[in-house]
């Protein structure tokens, strides 16, 4: 391994940050163990960095290989940090920078925090899975190529640490968990044995080390721990070595015995009385002085320089008998000198200069109460979080009551799927499935058009009514205009049907600002979900139930101040089209919205695409859950079963696979559920259950995705499970419901009067199947053509 300035045989530069709330208030933290493994074993340079250090750029200028951040309290960090501490460390990573996290710092590393990684923290639910001192691990021929000294299984303590999950190839486990720690009473999930305790990966230029036990505890792993360290300084690009500032350099001037004397003793002022009455000094600002008494570079002052610099200190009596029994311990102790970084963090409050027996403590250095809402609080301070001046401390965003993660990591700084698994073929693919069926769509559309709805009781949708030898004719003579063009309408809104199919991230768009609490950023693009939500359109009406949809036009063009719809709060409802939109369907196609004697039965399917390659199809039915009444939870949990024993079998049947091989399933209760809460920002599916109508949310995987868009077969028995659903469950209570004398579950008002812009097929909606191809053909070839952007 080496850098452009730091090789095997030179100090390895170290930057550290402490929690910011627990340094100098903790008795004994942090923990002597870090500073021991690297610095007094390792003799790697050392340095502690404050979170406004890190804000202002330290890591950009300190000439820093690697940056730790260790065990403590991860939301502390986070609300210290902030977003822009995470820009710091993010582009310090980018540019060939390595990243340590250890416990807490571990979290903050993950997608729950500034997703330095593609990881996931698995079973958060149950984070206070115990304590040990003896956590048995085993390394993977990965970690044994980096640390060779490894045994085949050793100890270390752990102290709730994050259980990791790689959700990227790109993502090496180098230790495993062997141990099973299922919390005090063992119930928890038995999760933890086999599952990654160390992880590596590359985030751009740079490298990324996730440790969730507390390797650096065990003196005995020290050689690997520090290899582990060194690891991530290997991916080091050439960085500038930023100049000390001038106002730090010794003053030099010209004499027979050299300047620095010589200005020592025209400086009138002692050394702590001269040094720190500098503004806002810190230990990195001191350890930049320091070294330049360092003439032989080996990160120590011996005896004789110490005793004259500590002697220069002019302060209280009391001060002056510290400093004299420091100087005894230290000289009864160490030889040859004193490590002055670790003198110059004992100055600054760290404890545990010497006699380290006296520091040890049992829970410094855990993640104490990493619940849920913790998590939220530090992924919202992590990634949300509001940037101030360089001159003031960050204050952290409130975040919403209740949030998900979402889907793509708001953040927008780790791209999960790789471009090379989807490639443009996929649009030769799409076209040859459209070729075979295209010689069957007119005789299809016939059919559906003549054909009554399955069921009696639900009233005709109003079909525009065109000779099909007319349309055909016209079709010839006059060639379709492209749909979607730039400069026209921002979203594609088609209200033709009792089942609403929408995408409202099918196009990067953007998030927060307002009431929000959030600064206003973008929402990356998530891959297919328009192109998915056209073909279940299509499918749905092939198959005699006419549909509506919903979809941005993505070359519409910028500077169009679009909110996000998955993200509005009730002052932002009316500035939303989605938003109006959902009114207007309620009024066309229900015929004034539920509980009315016009009133049809309507369904809302909302589709995201998730950053996981791995996990399953989420399905979110959280608003329902949280808004409606008891005693319409039933239809709730009906709508839950038979969604997931539908497309269960659609997928089976398919045989729609994970990355690893494994059948994708339905998952009833996920993370990604589609409720930020109660009384906060709202998803798109949320507003629906708002105005009293069913809604759920399906998070697809990258790999759904794909086969959605190129396999027809499972385009049409995804359709064909959402249909069934709205026959056999929705429409038998809806119209229950409406002979119910109990109030409608609606809580807002439907404005019959709402308007937005249609964008509607040009031969009416008889030509809806025409029409819908055509507008998947146009997203694939936008697709083909912006192969640059970053999307999920």
């Amino acid at each position: 391994m080496s850098s452009p300035h730091s090789t095997l045989s030179s100090r390895l530069r170290i930057a550290w940050i402490a929690d910011p709330k627990k340094f100098g208030t903790k008795p004994g933290y942090p923990k002597p163990s870090l500073r021991d493994r690297l610095q007094r074993e390792g003799g790697f340079s050392f340095v502690r960095l404050t979170a406004a250090e890190v804000k202002k750029g330290a890591l950009q200028t300190g000439n820093y290989d690697i940056f730790i951040v260790p065990g403590g309290y991860a939301p502390n960090y986070a609300d210290a940090l902030g977003e822009l501490g995470g820009e710091r460390i993010r582009s310090f990573v980018k540019a060939g920078g390595g990243y340590v996290g250890i416990c807490a710092g571990a979290y903050l590393g993950t997608s729950w925090g500034y997703d330095l990684l593609p990881v996931n923290v698995l079973d958060i639910d149950h984070w206070d899975r115990g304590k040990t001192a003896d956590c048995r691990l085993r390394p993977t021929a990965a970690g044994k190529k980096i640390a060779g000294s490894l045994q085949e299984e050793f100890a270390a303590p752990y102290a709730n640490g994050p259980l990791l999950e790689i959700l990227d190839s790109a993502v090496d486990s180098l230790v495993d968990f062997q141990s099973q720690l299922c919390g005090k009473k063992g119930t928890y999930p038995k999760l933890m044995q086999g599952s990654p305790a160390v992880v590596a990966g590359p985030h751009g230029k740079g490298r990324v080390l996730l440790i969730s036990p507390h390797i650096e505890g065990n003196p005995a792993l020290g050689d690997a721990f520090r290899s582990f360290v060194k690891w991530t300084a290997g991916g080091l690009s050439a960085m500038c070595e930023a100049p000390v500032p001038e106002s730090l350099k010794p003053q030099e001037t010209e004499g027979p015995q050299g300047g620095m004397q010589e200005n020592e003793a025209k400086n009138d002022k002692p050394l702590n009385q001269s040094v720190l009455e500098a503004s806002s000094i810190t230990e990195a600002d001191v350890t930049q002085i320091f070294q330049k008494f360092d003439l032989n570079k080996d990160g120590k002052l011996d005896f004789a320089e110490l005793e004259m610099l500590l002697t220069s200190l002019q302060g209280s009596d009391a001060l002056s008998a510290e400093i004299a029994g420091l100087l005894e311990q230290i000289q009864q102790k160490e030889s040859g000198g004193i490590q002055y970084e670790e003198f110059i963090a004992w100055a600054f409050g760290a404890p545990c200069l010497v006699n380290h027996d006296v520091c040890l403590e049992t829970d410094g250095e855990e993640d104490a109460v990493m619940d849920k809402p913790s998590m939220i609080r530090m992924q919202s301070s992590a990634q949300y979080g509001t940037s101030t001046p360089d001159s003031q401390e960050a204050q952290p965003a409130q975040p919403p009551v209740l949030m998900r993660t979402c889907s793509d990591g708001c953040s927008g700084k780790q791209q999960v799927v790789s471009p090379e698994k989807l490639e443009a073929s996929v649009v030769a693919i799409q076209r040859a499935a459209r070729a075979m069926k295209s010689s069957e769509t007119e005789k299809d559309t016939q059919n559906s058009s003549g054909s009554k709805e399955c069921k009696e009781e639900v009233p005709q949708v109003p079909v525009a009514k065109t000779k099909a030898g007319a349309k055909a004719k016209a079709s010839a003579l006059h060639p379709p205009a492209p749909i979607l063009q730039r400069g026209g309408l921002d979203f594609v809104c088609c209200l033709g049907g009792p089942i609403l199919i929408t995408a409202p991230h099918s196009m990067k768009i953007v998030r927060g600002g307002g009431g929000t609490l959030e600064r206003t950023r973008n929402h990356k693009r998530e891959r297919w979900t328009a192109e998915i939500s056209m073909l279940v359109a299509r499918e749905l009406y092939l198959a005699g139930l006419p549909a509506s949809v919903m979809v941005w036009n993505r070359i519409a063009g910028p500077g169009r101040g679009r909110l996000d719809p998955n993200y509005l709060l009730r002052s932002q409802f009316n500035l939303s089209p989605w938003h109006r939109a959902l009114h207007k369907w309620a009024t066309k196609i229900g015929g004034g919205g539920p509980a009315t004697d016009a009133g049809i039965p309507l369904l809302h399917v909302d589709l995201h695409g998730k950053v996981s390659e791995k996990l399953h199809l989420d399905l979110g039915a959280a608003p329902l859950e949280e808004v409606w009444p008891e005693q319409d939870q039933s239809v709730v949990r009906a709508l839950k079963f038979n969604f997931c024993k539908k497309l269960d079998k659609a997928l089976a049947d398919c045989r729609v696979l994970s990355q690893k091989g494994k059948q994708i399933k339905v998952e009833a209760d996920p993370a990604l559920h589609g409720f930020w809460g109660a009384d906060t920002v709202t998803t798109i599916s949320h507003q629906s259950v708002l105005l009293g109508i069913p809604a759920v949310q399906f998070e697809m995987p990258p790999r759904l995705r794909e086969q959605l868009v190129t396999n027809p077969e499972l385009s049409k028995r995804f359709a064909a499970a959402i249909q069934e659903v709205y026959f056999e469950v929705v429409t038998p209570w809806w119209l229950a419901r409406c002979r119910s004398t109990t109030p409608w579950p609606r809580l807002d008002p439907i404005d019959t009067s709402a308007e937005v812009e249609e964008t509607l097929p040009p031969y009416g909606l008889e030509d809806f199947a025409r029409w819908s191809e055509q507008m998947v053909g146009e997203f694939l070839q936008i697709e083909k053509s912006l192969t640059s952007e970053a999307q999920i």
